[in-house]
């Protein structure tokens, strides 16, 4: 069995794990030790070998940086970058739960290869981002966990999921819910017929003035 992490534990500043007791300094203070990527630490500053192994991780994994290049920023080879890199695969991304209630939220799922779907819940007001959900189908399950992680808004934005509605109706019994502006287009635009003089919209005649 493995040792059990106290919960007084300090937080890794680079992962975000909790660290070992790693023995002292030579002026008596505590220094920590993250077994995940390996940052040491004995004040608040950090690991500054490990938050430069990260930048240039995200750099290479989300840019145009070829391995060689990105390699070259450690003044390593690509074999060693390869590495060195490897606990940043692990570092999983954390987003602190909003202390106030947005106005508007707007939730929508985003679909990725190898079969998952990432939902993501934006303050309608700026877009920032203040919730994230991994999941394999926008389901009325996936729903409820994302928006577990918020206080209920004033509104809802979709795109009139089945199952993003129903999760809103438990979970924020009194927000409203607005359709889109993009979806409502789509819908629009699909029942609009395009004939050879001009548009056409059987759905919606025209009103006798």
């Amino acid at each position: 069995m493995g040792r059990r992490k106290s919960s007084k534990a300090r937080l890794c500043t680079i992962c975000g794990e909790p660290m070992r007791k790693n023995g002292t300094t030579s002026s008596g203070r505590q220094r920590w030790r993250c077994m995940r990527c390996r940052a040491s630490s004995a004040g608040d500053g950090g690991n500054a070998r490990g938050a430069a192994e990260f930048r240039a991780f995200l750099v290479w994994a989300t840019g145009r940086m070829t391995l060689a290049q990105a390699a070259a920023t450690l003044g390593v080879s690509p074999r060693t970058f390869i590495r060195r890199i490897q606990w940043c695969w692990h570092v999983k991304p954390g987003m602190p739960r909003p202390t106030s209630p947005c106005s508007a939220v707007e939730a929508d799922g985003t679909y990725v290869p190898y079969g998952w779907c990432l939902l993501v819940a934006i303050d309608a007001a700026d877009g920032t981002p203040v919730a994230f959900q991994w999941c394999d189908t926008e389901s009325r399950a996936a729903y409820a966990r994302l928006f577990s992680k918020l206080p209920a808004p004033r509104a809802l934005v979709t795109d009139g999921g089945a199952g993003c509605a129903a999760a809103a109706a438990d979970a924020w019994k009194d927000a409203r819910i607005q359709r889109g502006l993009n979806d409502k287009m789509c819908v629009l635009f699909r029942r609009v017929e395009v004939t050879s003089s001009g548009l056409a919209c059987p759905a919606f005649p025209d009103s006798e003035s």
